[in-house]
């Protein structure tokens, strides 16, 4: 996943499944931006999605 600040290649910190999603804990090497992604498998029809949303919620260092 990119930085969505820089757009460098992110490292995941922590990750944490939830019942239909993940939370993936994610921190940028180069400018220190950290935010949260959640993932969650959709099935629409015979079709599989994965849906990334980005938490707004990130920080800047």
């Amino acid at each position: 996943m990119r930085c969505p600040i820089c757009g460098s290649r992110t490292k995941v910190l922590d990750v944490r499944e939830k019942r239909d999603k993940v939370k993936r804990r994610r921190e940028c090497p180069d400018c220190l931006t950290r935010f949260t992604t959640e993932e969650k498998l959709v099935i629409d029809s015979l079709d599989e999605y994965l849906i990334r949303r980005l938490n707004r919620n990130f920080r800047t260092l």
